[in-house]
């Protein structure tokens, strides 16, 4: 994943701290990891330290959590078909609620 100054401009009002109080916060960018189900979810990003905040899931069954993701090392992780994690840049920022919502429906069936 290549980070790009399109991608630290969607965290210029968004940096690491800025949502600790929020109940709701907004979810910034995602990035995926094509073909498996994983995905981060980033409402914080400081570029200096290239560290984010967010919610991943899809990784193992059963895991998901809210925590710090460094960019720098998920840059050099490719999956197991040789791709590397990518910045969804079509995604729209949307409230954690939204997601939240989703994920309690998709454990219900």
């Amino acid at each position: 994943m290549e980070i790009t100054p399109e991608f630290e401009q969607r965290f210029q009002a968004y940096s690491l701290g800025s949502q600790n109080k929020v109940s709701d916060p907004l979810v910034v960018s995602r990035l995926i990891a094509p073909p498996s189900p994983a995905q981060w979810l980033l409402i914080e990003y400081s570029p200096c330290k290239q560290l984010a905040v967010g919610f991943v899931s899809g990784l193992m069954e059963e895991c998901e959590e809210w925590g710090h993701v460094p960019l720098n090392e998920l840059t050099t992780i490719e999956t197991e078909f040789g791709i590397q994690i990518q910045w969804d840049a079509a995604f729209p920022p949307q409230p954690w609620s939204v997601f939240r919502w989703a994920m309690l429906q998709n454990t219900q069936h």
